[in-house]
């Protein structure tokens, strides 16, 4: 520690927590002094940073003051295996026990005594002021830890390729972030009243970066998480997959396995949209007459061949058709907002008073839709000053059955998804586990090994328990445990369970390049930062039509080797008519095969890598003359004028200039000036074809991608050439 010798420090300090990687050292008035990683002598905190390592925050309504208030612990005591925080001018005081293991050092907030919360039954203090009310928020430790080159938020760790400085939860219930200041991240841990006031853990790990995960593995084992860490080590956790939303039977495996082997895809992602016809009780499709049966032999069929399952699956809300929604709304659907009727309701009545002010109601399309009791009721509009009404009322909304109602039932606006096919559940209530279990029973009787958690995103506040604590409910009950897992959605908790991040809905293939530029790389990195892995897709699959050009292999490619770049899966999204319907499929295929075949032997080198990371300049994977991958930067040029339908990318190989051409809607011929002698046409390298002349150069058949090399003329003159190619 920087001007700070050891004996100083044990001199002013009451406390040494350490194990043989860190030693903490805390004050005896509760103040985190020195952060040490012990192999390599690196102070981890801020000097004279004077951070109390634990503070509550109250909100001090009882006292007239609506302000949050922040109050730091002002002492702390060792006895055995616990920490005994007490509190300037507070009554209570946290038992903080503490865990010391090889890997990491564990902090569980045990009990608060001389809590002063109270509830029905508990008589109210006599002298209820500040010092003795509950606190909503309490930190049980709290680090102001030094910058390092990377920060990952949402593994919560700081870290170079020296030390890394990880807290993290140990369970779903505790709040754990970061807040930034001016010269250093104070990683904390909380317990948050409304989740959940004692047995809330964190661990802290200071290690070298590259053993990290050899502790976080450690975590996970001694307090029964999910295996993030196995999950991510796994030698397919970076490939692709293919997103299937149609029916996949027994009748039509065989056309998906064909173009499966074709693009070397090993993993297929069925969406519950492919075999049910709601989410959430999932009814069978007809094309399940057998019903699970039936998708198990399709799974078993596919597994037959090295392809492996996962469930795409929504889990958080039911579909507004489902059972859960009608005839008879459950109970337990969330309601966003709560109303009391004024005046009570006939079955028929147009108009609702209630009692409360709807300003904040959504007037957003198919969600206008209010619960009392078993009857939904969709509304037009409302007004905003007394007397309060819903006007325009629709009964008998989504098939239920209109019925009186009496003044004072209470009743709200049920939270219908942005998507508004859904219905969010309250994730208060049994619904969530209850659904947990039915996806459970499905994933076992299935067959699948992994799984996507759509729609995490879609669960009331608080978002950082709910989000997570949503997923685990579920992830639970899948057995085996997944492969890996992905998210729609980050929360803290979840990193141990979601071992690759975040799809995005499809773009276009025009918007394609750009998207991958600006939104998937710096996302990727962010991702790595956690340890992460982030997947470039959702890829759309569209052929040519009046208003696309449809996915091209340059395209595809400049996707998917951003995503190798990263160590990244791209997944993509294709019905059997997409790919039967598009005349570059066996491109795209092929392009697709040889990167798969690229992540799967680890091809790449350190330095490609890299480059690969850089949105420019553009790369082709080939296939060289002795059969070997061959890695070259490349770019775009025009043939034939911007009113063409054929792409090109040039690039540099062996002193000659080559052009990678086809046409991106069927066939075409092109005259291009350049001689004769001096070009050589390829579909695979090595094995030249047949170049017809012209009186003044060349003539082309543009189609499936084919190679051009050019010796002996300069970049500029070729790609000029080519620009003013004419069409025949």
């Amino acid at each position: 520690m920087a001007g700070l010798c050891l004996s100083a420090i044990a001199a002013r300090a009451d406390i040494i927590i350490e194990n043989r990687e860190m030693r903490l050292v805390l004050g005896d008035d509760a103040r985190a002094l020195s952060l040490l990683h012990l192999p390599t002598r690196t102070e981890c905190l801020v000097p004279g940073a004077g951070l109390p390592a634990f503070s509550t925050r109250q909100q001090r309504g009882y006292a007239g003051d609506l302000n949050p208030r922040i109050v730091s612990a002002s002492a702390v005591r060792r006895d055995g295996d616990r920490l005994i925080v007490s509190f300037d001018r507070l009554v209570s005081r946290a038992i903080v026990r503490i865990k010391i293991t090889d890997a990491y050092i564990g902090f569980t907030l045990e009990k608060i005594e001389g809590d002063a919360s109270f509830s029905a039954g508990k008589a109210r203090p006599a002298f209820f002021n500040e010092e003795t009310l509950p606190f909503d928020e309490l930190f049980f430790l709290q680090l102001p830890v030094k910058e390092r080159a990377h920060f990952g938020d949402w593994l919560n760790v700081a870290w170079d390729d020296q030390v890394a400085v990880n807290l993290l939860a140990t369970d779903p219930y505790g709040r754990v972030d970061s807040v930034r200041e001016a010269n250093c991240r104070i990683l904390r841990a909380a317990a948050v009243s409304e989740v959940r006031k004692e047995a809330v853990g964190a661990a802290l790990v200071v290690t070298q970066t590259a053993q990290l995960l050899d502790r976080l593995e450690r975590v996970e084992e001694d307090f029964g998480l999910p295996h993030g860490v196995r999950a991510r080590r796994r030698p397919d956790a970076a490939l692709s997959y293919w997103k299937i939303n149609d029916p996949v039977t027994l009748q039509n495996v065989d056309d998906y396995l064909r173009i499966a082997r074709a693009g070397g895809l090993r993993s297929f992602l069925i969406y519950h949209r492919a075999f049910a016809k709601t989410l959430g009780h999932f009814p069978w499709r007809d094309e399940y007459p057998n019903g699970r049966s039936d998708l198990r032999a399709v799974v078993d069929r596919l597994a037959a061949s090295d392809i492996t399952c996962g469930f795409h699956l929504h889990f958080t809300k039911a579909q507004v058709e489902d059972a859960y929604v009608s005839p008879v709304p459950d109970r337990r659907l969330h309601l966003r907002q709560h109303f009391t009727l004024a005046v009570g309701l006939t079955d028929s009545g147009s108009e609702i008073e209630v009692l409360e002010d709807p300003s904040n109601c959504t007037l957003d399309d198919d969600r206008r839709l209010l619960r009392f009791g078993d009857e939904v009721i969709a509304y037009r509009t409302y007004t905003t000053r007394p007397p309060f009404r819903f006007t325009g009322c629709q009964r008998g909304a989504l098939k239920t059955t209109p019925a009186a109602h009496v003044a004072g039932t209470i009743g709200g606006l049920l939270d219908v998804d942005n998507w508004p096919v859904y219905v969010r559940f309250d994730q208060r209530t049994t619904i969530q586990p209850e659904m947990a279990e039915r996806l459970g029973r499905l994933y076992a009787a299935a067959g699948f090994r992994f799984a996507y958690f759509d729609g995490s995103e879609d669960v009331h506040p608080p978002y950082w328990y709910n989000v997570a604590h949503a997923q685990w409910q579920v992830y639970q009950e899948f057995k085996p445990e997944p492969l890996y897992a992905e998210t729609s959605t980050l929360a803290h908790f979840n990193w141990h369970m979601m071992s690759r991040s975040t799809a995005e809905d499809p773009v276009t293939a025009e918007e394609l390049k750009d998207f991958i530029a600006h939104q998937r790389l710096p996302e990727a990195a962010a991702r790595a930062a956690n340890f992460t892995r982030c997947d470039f897709g959702w890829i759309r699959f569209r052929p040519p039509s009046a208003t696309t050009l449809g996915m091209q292999p340059d395209i595809i490619e400049y996707a998917t080797s951003r995503a190798a770049g990263w160590d990244c899966p791209i997944s993509i999204i294709a019905t059997l008519r997409d790919f039967d319907g598009h005349p570059r499929t066996p491109d795209n295929l092929e392009i697709i095969r040889r990167w798969e075949e690229v992540r799967a032997t680890r091809w790449l080198t350190a330095a490609q890598q890299r480059a690969l990371q850089q949105s420019s300049p553009e790369h082709t994977l080939l296939v060289n003359e002795a059969g070997k991958f061959e890695l070259v930067p490349c770019r775009p040029i025009s043939v034939g004028g911007k009113s063409g339908t054929v792409r090109a990318m040039m690039f540099e190989r062996a002193g000659k200039i080559w052009i990678s051409f086809w046409d991106t809607r069927g066939k075409s011929r092109l005259a291009i000036s350049l001689p004769a002698a001096r070009v050589r046409l390829f579909r695979d390298l090595g094995k030249s074809l047949v170049v017809e002349k012209s009186a003044d150069g060349v003539v082309l058949e543009a189609s499936e991608r084919r190679y051009l090399e050019v010796d002996g003329l300069a970049a500029g003159d070729v790609e000029a050439a080519l620009g003013n190619a004419r069409r025949l």
